[in-house]
């Protein structure tokens, strides 16, 4: 091969592997950005999304309850100012048609898609878990047995609620910014 035909043959070659390696890493850019969109769509779609709704049910439906239950001074539905039968069967109606049924879904949807949030779980959402099963199971335990435990179940999370949609936001936020970004590219 004569020597002036050095460089170009080097050059041939070094746009032939361009030429294949700039629309490889293009193609697996666009793998990725789709990815993390598809992430961030499924993390508000079938878990966020779901236990907002879920978190403010439960509040309309308490203060539902609470305008027919007694209250104590900071205007929460306490079980211990509960005097007659009839104020005693509307909280089991409450309890049994609706938080039973609602800490449940809530519940569900946090074991079944904590893993999304990494390992940042909100302390409001262990809280939550806790309070659920205590209620639950100390209900059974008066229900069934007629057995009222001087054990009184977690309280209802407070962040829960807050916590709740500052994830959601946060994840509609930066599945925003994934959408543009994925759309620009």
């Amino acid at each position: 091969m004569p020597e002036g035909t050095t460089i170009p043959v080097t050059v041939v070659i070094a746009l032939a592997v361009l030429s294949w390696l700039v629309p490889h890493l293009l193609e697996i850019k666009r793998k990725r950005d789709e990815s993390r969109l598809a992430f961030f769509e499924d993390q508000i779609e079938n878990f966020l999304g779901p236990l907002a709704g879920i978190i403010d049910e439960t509040f309309v439906v308490y203060d539902i309850a609470s305008q027919v239950l007694p209250r104590n001074q900071n205007g929460q539905i306490d079980q211990d100012l509960l005097e007659s039968d009839e104020q005693i069967e509307t909280w089991r109606y409450f309890q049994e048609t609706y938080f039973f049924k609602l800490n449940r879904q809530a519940v569900d949807l946090i074991i079944a898609k904590q893993h999304t949030l990494g390992p940042e779980i909100p302390g409001s959402f262990r809280e939550l878990l806790g309070h659920a099963v205590e209620l639950e199971s100390l209900f059974g335990l008066w229900k069934s047995r007629g057995i009222s435990s001087a054990v009184q179940g977690k309280p209802w999370p407070a962040e829960l609620q807050r916590d709740v949609h500052r994830l959601l936001e946060n994840a509609q936020s930066q599945y925003n910014k994934q959408l543009l970004k994925t759309r620009r590219n």
